[in-house]
């Protein structure tokens, strides 16, 4: 039986763990995947396998996601406070009236 395309299987080799591949990876064989099964040019077994193989490709795609959200965050209040010190203004300053 020939696996389906898109899952990373060449003749006589495993496919690449999720955990091994890059965002652009994981998302480029997960859209490979969605677009076979939606053809039906899979069978029922190979299709189960192919939306397996596909969930863990997007559960890793949601991983890498979540840790450069979670560094984005660590890092955008540090760009803040440094853009402050740097201008002297702050965003939570009142408005001076500067008319008297």
């Amino acid at each position: 039986m020939t696996p389906p395309k898109g899952t990373g299987r060449t003749k006589g080799t495993e496919p690449s763990a999720p955990a091994d591949l890059t965002y652009e990876q994981a998302m480029t064989e997960a859209e490979s995947l969605i677009d076979r099964i939606e053809s039906g040019d899979l069978g029922l077994e190979q299709s189960l396998a192919a939306y397996e193989r596909g969930r863990a490709l997007l559960d890793r795609c949601d991983e890498i996601l979540k840790r450069v959200e979670q560094r984005v965050t660590e890092l955008t209040p540090a760009r803040a406070s440094e853009a402050k010190d740097h201008d002297g203004d702050t965003d939570d300053a009142e408005p001076q009236d500067t008319d008297d």
